[in-house]
């Protein structure tokens, strides 16, 4: 049996060579960091990594959005892989930045701060009202009022 010869070297399923699918890692670890900058900057955290940005923020990240990332982190683990980038899908990877992208526009952090501190005097508000209606109701059943 005679070998096929692939024409341009290194062609590799898919119609790129490998020096194109490396490029393609490059592209995705460029995408993890810019969802990494935009996740730092909407929830003011420092992290080096697009996954421990998502770990610090955790919870508050939608679900939604979150798998999206996991999806981007999935996709540069295997980014320097010539043989396992192949299974990449593009077109979902470029999806899924678009939508955590989109979420990250949303976030306003002036209005997170203000919504801090209004619950931080309601919740001083409370304390001090239960701490009189307490001692009223003790000056009124010790007949001290």
């Amino acid at each position: 049996m005679i070998p096929q010869q692939r024409p341009e070297g290194l062609q590799l399923p898919g119609g790129m060579d490998m020096v194109a699918r490396m490029m393609v890692g490059h592209e995705i670890a460029e995408r993890a960091e810019r969802m990494r900058a935009g996740i730092a900057k909407a929830y003011g955290i420092k992290a080096e990594t697009l996954q421990t940005a998502v770990a610090q923020v955790g919870r508050r990240l939608p679900k939604a959005v979150r798998l999206q990332a996991q999806e981007v982190l999935n996709a540069e683990q295997v980014g320097g892989h010539p043989k396992l980038v192949q299974r990449v899908n593009f077109a979902d990877l470029a999806a899924a930045e678009a939508k955590v992208e989109r979420h990250l526009r949303t976030i306003d952090r002036s209005a997170q701060r203000r919504g801090a501190a209004l619950n931080w005097v309601a919740q001083a508000g409370y304390y001090v009202f239960v701490v009189f209606g307490g001692v009223l109701v003790w000056a009124v059943i010790s007949d001290k009022l």
